[in-house]
C-alpha cells in the first residue's frame, strides 16, 4: 500500500495525482468551443471494450456463439464514442464497411491537429497564457498550435489499434485455429470462457498500458514537436523509469472515468435524449480535464517541453 500511495519524496505520489485533476479541472471549467476537442481526446479504456472485441473476433472466425456472456452483461450500458477502428471492426471488415472505415481515418487525420494542439496548451503555463482572461484558449489557437503535428498525431492515434491488434491475433490464433481443427470444442462454451478468462485478463492489462503510452506519448510529441515512434519511445522510459508513479497516475484517471461513466449511464436512463446531450457535454469536459491532467502527469514524471508556444505558432519559413 506504501508503494500505491507513494511518499513527499518520489516524483508522483498519489496525493499529486489527486491534486493535478483536481487542478486540471479548474482549468478547463470554464465552457468554451475548445471543450469538443476534449471529445476526441483519447481515453484509457475500462476493459468493455477488449471483451467486446474477444467475443467479436472469436465469433467472426469460428462457429462460437457467447451470447450467455453478452446476457451477463459483458458490455456496457453508455460508452464514449471513439474515432479510432477497434481490432474487431478490423477483423470482421468487408467491403460494404470499408467507406465506414476510410470516413473514420479521414475524420481522425482532420481532428488530429486539435489534439495535438489540446495536448500543447494543456501544460498550465500556456494554458494560462493562452486564455483570455477567465475564457478557456480559443478553438483557433488549438487548431494552429497542431497544425504541423496533424500525421504524427494521426500515426500515434493509429498506434494503439494495430499494436492491439497484434496482441489479440498473437494470443488467440492458436485458440482459433485449434477451435476450427477441432470443432466438437465449439460446443462446450463454458469451458472456453474459462480458458479465455486468462487472456483476457492478459489483454485488458496490455490495452491500459498502451493507452496510458499513448497518453505520455501525445504529450511528449505535442511539447517537443518528436515523431510518433520517437514518442512512444520516450513515454516506454518516462513508465519505466518510475512504474508506481504511473500505476498511480492510470489509477486516478480510471477512477475518474469510471465515476463519469456511471453518471453518464444514470443520466442516460433517467432523462433519455436530455440526459444523452448532457452526457456528451459532461465527456467533452472531461476531456479536456484529462488532457491537463496528463501533460501535468507528463511533466511530473520527468518529461520535458523544450518548444516554447511561440515558435509553434510562428508562420513557416
Amino acid at each position: 500500500m506504501a508503494s500505491l500511495f507513494g511518499s513527499p519524496h518520489e516524483r508522483w505520489p498519489l496525493s499529486r495525482a489527486v491534486d493535478a485533476m483536481v487542478s486540471s479541472a479548474r482549468s478547463a471549467g470554464i465552457p468554451g468551443l475548445i471543450w469538443a476537442v476534449g471529445l476526441t481526446y483519447p481515453s484509457l479504456g475500462l476493459g468493455f471494450g477488449v471483451v467486446r472485441d474477444v467475443l467479436a473476433i472469436l465469433g467472426a472466425t469460428t462457429d462460437v456463439s457467447f451470447e450467455i456472456l453478452r446476457d451477463w452483461g459483458v458490455e456496457p450500458v453508455f460508452t464514449r464514442p471513439s474515432l479510432l477502428p477497434t481490432p474487431a471492426t478490423l477483423l470482421t471488415l468487408d467491403w460494404s464497411d470499408a467507406g465506414r472505415l476510410a470516413s473514420m481515418l479521414l475524420l481522425l487525420l482532420a481532428v488530429s491537429p486539435l489534439i495535438a494542439g489540446l495536448a500543447a496548451l494543456s501544460e498550465p503555463e500556456r494554458w494560462r497564457s493562452a486564455a483570455k482572461g477567465r475564457r478557456p484558449p480559443q478553438l483557433l489557437l488549438a487548431w494552429r498550435t497542431g497544425k504541423g503535428l496533424a500525421l504524427s498525431t494521426f500515426g500515434l492515434m493509429l498506434a494503439f489499434p494495430m499494436l492491439f491488434f497484434g496482441a489479440v491475433v498473437f494470443l488467440l490464433g492458436p485458440v482459433v485455429l485449434l477451435l476450427n481443427l477441432v470443432e466438437f470444442l465449439q460446443t462446450f462454451t463454458s469451458l472456453l470462457a474459462l480458458v479465455l478468462m486468462p487472456v483476457g485478463v492478459v489483454l485488458m492489462a496490455y490495452g491500459i498500458l498502451l493507452q496510458v503510452l499513448i497518453q505520455l506519448a501525445l504529450h511528449s510529441l505535442a511539447h517537443n514537436r518528436r515523431g510518433a515512434v520517437s514518442a512512444l519511445t520516450h513515454a516506454w522510459r518516462l513508465a519505466k523509469n518510475s512504474p508506481w508513479s504511473t500505476l498511480r497516475a492510470t489509477v486516478v484517471d480510471l477512477l475518474l472515468q469510471s465515476a463519469v461513466l456511471l453518471l453518464a449511464v444514470v443520466l442516460e436512463q433517467l432523462f433519455q435524449v436530455p440526459g444523452i446531450v448532457v452526457a456528451w457535454l459532461l465527456w467533452c469536459f472531461v476531456g479536456v480535464t484529462r488532457a491537463g491532467y496528463w501533460a501535468r502527469t507528463y511533466l511530473g514524471l520527468g518529461g520535458l517541453a523544450t518548444a516554447p508556444l511561440e515558435a509553434r505558432l510562428a508562420p513557416a519559413g
